[in-house]
């Protein structure tokens, strides 16, 4: 039996369109599949980053705890919620009876402390003096003091922080925090 060489041809055209088709479908998948690797190669690396780093910052509220003739003493207790160790971190705060910014933490008249490394998980107290005399100035006037406090550290050669401004209602002794936020350079 002779087959025809035109139905021959046709099979052989038809054969060449269907390796064209599935080549261009192959090529979109191929390039799907590398956007695909893309996106989720990045995701990873922002994961990396958020995930494997310190994070410190409070861990419970603001307490009064003794003081003594001069001051009132207020504890903070701070927490390295990262998977990392923070190397270094530093205090910074303020006192004042009037409104405190940002940039005021910057400044040169606050009170630093280091307090030390901090592995992942590890709690360390930090003490913020709030002076009597305020407190009795605060109350006398019905005034609002004002707190600021800003816990410092590095992480990949870049400063991180948290801070908190605050405000003590000196006769309750209790903080309500105005404004919070997060530094992460590179996030």
């Amino acid at each position: 039996m002779e087959v025809d060489p035109n139905i021959l041809a046709v099979i052989a055209t038809m054969g060449h369109i269907m390796t064209g088709v599935g080549t261009v479908v192959l090529v979109i998948l191929i390039i799907k599949t590398l956007k695909h690797m893309k996106v989720a190669t990045r995701f990873t690396e922002i994961q990396t980053i958020y995930k494997f780093r310190p994070w410190v910052g409070p861990s419970n509220t603001i307490k009064e705890i003794d003081g003594d003739d001069k001051n009132n003493r207020f504890e903070i207790m701070l927490k390295n919620f990262g998977d990392l160790p923070a190397s270094s971190v530093t205090v910074k705060s303020i006192v004042s009876e009037s409104q405190i910014t940002k940039d005021q933490l910057n400044s040169k008249n606050i009170n630093m402390f280091n307090i030390g490394p901090m592995l992942p998980n590890m709690e360390k107290r930090y003490w913020l003096f709030v002076d009597n005399d305020l407190v009795k100035n605060a109350l006398a006037s019905k005034k609002i003091i004002h707190t600021a406090m800003y816990f410092q550290y590095e992480n990949l050669g870049k400063i991180n922080g948290y801070g908190m401004i605050s405000e003590l209602n000196p006769e309750t002794k209790g903080f309500v925090h105005k404004e919070m936020w997060v530094d992460a350079p590179g996030l």
